[in-house]
C-alpha cells in the first residue's frame, strides 16, 4: 500500500516518561520518610506510599496520553493518527498543511475544513521534501504543504496601537493557588517536617506561572506585538495562535522557525470571563489580516483537566493526609497547647522536708521501678513507714489529645482509691483519701501527667499526716513543667 508511516519516536517516549516518574516520585517521598521516621504516622506509610504510587501511575499515563498517537501515516485515505484506534483526516477535508521547524525538530500543522486543527512531529529521518512530495502524490494534487501557516488574503491595514491588560477579578486564580501554597508551607513550618515541601512544587510553579500570564501587560502596534519590553516584528512571526481549553482562551504569538512562541500577557480570557477579550481578539485578527497567520485549536480539555487536578491533588493530599494523621495540634508545639514533654522526676520530690516528717528514719529515695521516660516511681521507705510516688506522662495518641489520655490514666487511679473524696487546689485535678491507720492515697492530674501517691506509716497525726501528703503531691504537680 502506497503510504509514509513513521512512528513517534520511542527516545521522546523514554525521556518523557522518566520526567513524569521522577517528578511522580517526589511527592510521595516526603510522607514515606515521615511515616519512616516515626514521625507520629503510625501504620500509615503504606497508605500514602500506595497514595503516591497511585498518582504517579496517573501522571505516567497522562504523559504518554499527551505524547500522541504511537505512529502517524499519509495514505490514500488522508492523514492517519495510528493508535488503539485510527483517525482520519480524508484529503478532501484537509484545508492546508505546512511544516515549520524548531532546530531539527520538525511540525507538520493539518487544518481540517471543520474542526479543529493538529499537529503531528516529524522525526529526523523524514525530510521536508519526502513529506510534500508524499501529500501531493496521495492527495491527487489536491493539497500541498506550504512552509507557513496561510494568510487570509486581505490588503494590509494600519494597525492602530493597542494595549492588553487583564482584569482584576482574573486574578482569583492566581491568588487563590498562591493562598494554597501558602496554607500548604505554613502547615509543614509548624509541624516542621520540612522534607514534605516537595509536594508543593507543584502548586508553586503553577502560581508563578498564573500570575505571569494574567500580570503585566503587553501590545501590538504597527511594528509588531511588545511583550516584556521586547518587540516582536510582524516579518519575524509565522503566526499568531489562539488556543483553547474548555473556556479558557490564551494568544500566542509563533515566530519564524518557531513552535511554542510567546504568550501575549494580558490577552487571557477566563471563566467568569473578561469582557474586553473577544474584542481585543478581533483587533488582533484583523490585524494579521494580509501579514500573517492567525490558527485557532482547541486543547483536550479532559486531559488538561486532569493534569491540573493532578498537579493540585498531590500536593494537597500528600500534605494533609500526614498532617491530619499525625494530630499536630495536639503537639506541645502547636500555638495554644500546654503540655508537658518531660517527665518529673518522683525521688526529687520524695527529698524534700515534707517527705522526712513521713518517714523520719528512711534511707536515700530510690527508684523502685523504672518503666520508660514516661513512667517513673519512686520510694522512700523505713521500718515503720513507706512512701511511693508513681508518675505517668501520657504523648498524643491517634485520636486523641496528650491530655484526653492523661484524664484516662487519671480515672483508672481514681477507680484503685477507695473512699476517695476531691482534693482542691492540687493540680487540675485531685482525689485523697484517708484511712484510721493513718494510710494515704491520693491521685492527681497535671496537664498530660497524673501522679499517684501512696503513704502507710504508724503515726497517730492523721492531720499533720494529711498536711504533708499534700504538700508532696501539690510539690509534684508544681513540678511539671509545661510547653
Amino acid at each position: 500500500m502506497d503510504e509514509l508511516v513513521w512512528p513517534t519516536p520511542t527516545r521522546r517516549r523514554i525521556v518523557v516518561g522518566v520526567f513524569a516518574v521522577l517528578l511522580g516520585l517526589m511527592c510521595p517521598v516526603g510522607p514515606v520518610l515521615a511515616g519512616a521516621s516515626d514521625a507520629g504516622l503510625g501504620g500509615y506509610p503504606v497508605l500514602l506510599a500506595a497514595l503516591g504510587v497511585v498518582l504517579v501511575v496517573g501522571l505516567v499515563l497522562l504523559v504518554v496520553r499527551a505524547l500522541g498517537p504511537s505512529a502517524h501515516a499519509l495514505s490514500v485515505a488522508g492523514v492517519e493518527r495510528r493508535s488503539r484506534k485510527v483517525r482520519v483526516t480524508p484529503w478532501a477535508e484537509v484545508a492546508g498543511m505546512w511544516i515549520t521547524r524548531n532546530g531539527r525538530i520538525g511540525i507538520l500543522h493539518v487544518a481540517p475544513r471543520t474542526g479543529d486543527r493538529y499537529w503531528v512531529p516529524v522525526p529526523e529521518t523524514v525530510g521536508d521534501d519526502e513529506v510534500r512530495a508524499a501529500v501531493r502524490r496521495l492527495s491527487g494534487d489536491t493539497v500541498e504543504v506550504t512552509d507557513g501557516p496561510p494568510v487570509e488574503p486581505r490588503a494590509v491595514a494600519a494597525v492602530h496601537r493597542r494595549e492588553f491588560r487583564a482584569p482584576g477579578r482574573l486574578f482569583v486564580v492566581p491568588v487563590a493557588l498562591a493562598v494554597l501554597f501558602v496554607v500548604l508551607a505554613a502547615l509543614l513550618v509548624v509541624t516542621r517536617w520540612l522534607y514534605l515541601l516537595a509536594p508543593t512544587a507543584p502548586v508553586l510553579i503553577w502560581t508563578a506561572v498564573a500570575f505571569w500570564r494574567v500580570s503585566g501587560r503587553s501590545a501590538m502596534d504597527d511594528k509588531g506585538f511588545t511583550v516584556d519590553g521586547r518587540t516582536i516584528a510582524w516579518s519575524a512571526i509565522s503566526s499568531v495562535h489562539e488556543e483553547r481549553i474548555g473556556r479558557w482562551r490564551t494568544v500566542r504569538v509563533i515566530p519564524s522557525g518557531g513552535r511554542q512562541g510567546t504568550a501575549l500577557r494580558g490577552l487571557i480570557d477566563q471563566p467568569p470571563g473578561n469582557p474586553g477579550y473577544r474584542p481585543a481578539l478581533e483587533a488582533v485578527r484583523a490585524a494579521c489580516a494580509g501579514r500573517v497567520a492567525f490558527t485557532q485549536a482547541r486543547v483536550n480539555a479532559l486531559m488538561f483537566g486532569t493534569l491540573v487536578t493532578v498537579i493540585l491533588f498531590m500536593p494537597v493530599a500528600l500534605v494533609a493526609v500526614p498532617f491530619v494523621l499525625s494530630r499536630p495540634w495536639d503537639q506541645h508545639w502547636w500555638p495554644g497547647v500546654a503540655i508537658a514533654t518531660a517527665t518529673p522526676d518522683p525521688c526529687a520530690v520524695l527529698r524534700s522536708e515534707a517527705a522526712r516528717r513521713l518517714v523520719p528514719d528512711g534511707s536515700t529515695p530510690r527508684p523502685s521501678v523504672v518503666y520508660s521516660g514516661q513512667r517513673q516511681e519512686c520510694t522512700l521507705e523505713a521500718e515503720n513507714a513507706r512512701l511511693t510516688l508513681h508518675v505517668e506522662r501520657s504523648e498524643p495518641g491517634y485520636s486523641r489529645s496528650a491530655t484526653a489520655e492523661a484524664r484516662e490514666d487519671y480515672d483508672i487511679a481514681c477507680a484503685v482509691i477507695d473512699d476517695d473524696v476531691p482534693l482542691a487546689g492540687v493540680g487540675d485535678e485531685a482525689v485523697i483519701a484517708v484511712a484510721r491507720q493513718v494510710t494515704v492515697d491520693i491521685a492527681t492530674r497535671r496537664a498530660n501527667v497524673v501522679f499517684r501517691l501512696g503513704y502507710a506509716g504508724r503515726r497517730t497525726d492523721s492531720d499533720a499526716v494529711r498536711a504533708d501528703a499534700v504538700d508532696l503531691v501539690r510539690a509534684a504537680a508544681a513540678s511539671v513543667r509545661l510547653r
